[in-house]
């Protein structure tokens, strides 16, 4: 992560204020110094590190999400909740509103099966969502149980329509 160090300079200048973060790693310890390592140089910076959970990584679903942030015990340290990972993570929007509004940092809005229909779950995170309300998320749920103030994004890439000539409209 340090070595990406100039990076988050850049992102800086360009007037970021929220970063979102996936640990990639295997191992949970270097996982967690390394998300303590971007927390600490994004907290220099005046940056709040957004910590996305993903159920095929290290860090799998919110009471994992949940403990590496209170294990970091930083200011500059909060959670991104991610409906498709919530929801095929075991988690509920029930979850989202027992807890402390302030540990809620950024929300993606998606919509996705119940059921993958993709057996690879980054690839369908990445290339195939769909719009809120057409799949089987508890969208407006989660939606609900989501602090008032939280900064909230669209996730929807429809990457086998746009290949099929399908435009963004």
């Amino acid at each position: 992560v340090r070595d990406l160090e100039s990076d988050l300079d850049l992102m800086c200048e360009f007037g970021i204020t929220r970063l979102s973060g996936v640990s990639l790693e295997t191992d949970a310890e270097r996982s967690f110094d390394q998300v303590a390592a971007l927390a600490e140089m994004a907290g220099r910076r005046g940056v709040q590190l957004m910590l996305e959970f993903v159920p095929t990584r290290i860090i799998p679903d919110l009471p994992t999400a949940l403990g590496v942030v209170r294990r970091l015990d930083a200011a500059n340290v909060r959670l991104m909740i991610d409906c498709m990972h919530l929801i095929r993570s075991g988690g509920s929007a029930a979850d989202l509103a027992a807890l402390d509004p302030a540990i809620i940092g950024y929300a993606q809005i998606c919509d996705v099966p119940l059921v993958p229909t993709n057996p690879d779950y980054l690839d369908e995170a990445v290339t195939e969502r769909l719009i809120p309300g057409t799949g089987q998320l508890p969208v407006a749920e989660i939606i609900a149980a989501l602090p008032p103030d939280v900064p909230i994004g669209i996730e929807v890439p429809m990457m086998a329509r746009a290949l099929g000539g399908v435009g963004p409209h």
